[in-house]
């Protein structure tokens, strides 16, 4: 292998550092500045990762095939997520699965959905129940008050 020129060294400098102002810049896009009050009550944890979405009714009875949609947020209250449409479906089971397999459920209100400048849906909505939940010994202790379901979650993740 050559060794590069001085010139060309320089250069490659110079793209790496415009590499990393242009990165520096979609990190603050991802989590901008906030100018008001923050509503919520609880801490929101990024949540990146594939969600199933089975559609039910009131009386828990299936409506449709389950979707799957991108996590964005999740907290002790509910989940926020992107989908290419709106979710027409008022209430779901929402499922996260862990790596060994095991999966929690739960029964979740959708209580809003916005169109997204980048042509994704977000949506959110609040957990009204655990439908299936792990059990106390598949969670591991992080903070105290911390929510089952979470903490399950936080566990399954790498």
């Amino acid at each position: 292998m050559q060794n590069e020129s001085p010139s060309h060294a320089r250069r490659r400098i110079g793209v790496d550092e415009q590499i990393e102002r242009c990165v520096q810049f979609a990190l603050r896009g991802a989590s901008p500045n906030r100018t008001h009050d923050e509503r919520r009550r609880q801490k929101r944890h990024p949540f990146p990762y594939p969600v199933r979405l089975l559609p039910v009714n009131v009386s828990g009875d299936v409506l449709g095939d389950p979707i799957v949609v991108l996590g964005k947020h999740l907290t002790n209250q509910g989940l926020d997520f992107y989908y290419q449409y709106p979710v027409s479906h008022r209430r779901v089971i929402a499922s996260f699965e862990c790596e060994s397999n095991d999966r929690v459920e739960m029964l979740m209100d959708l209580t809003w959905c916005r169109f997204g400048k980048h042509g994704w849906y977000e949506n959110g909505g609040r957990f009204l129940s655990a439908v299936n939940s792990p059990s106390p010994g598949r969670i591991l202790p992080v903070v105290a008050q911390v929510n089952t379901v979470v903490t399950a979650l936080n566990a399954c993740l790498p």
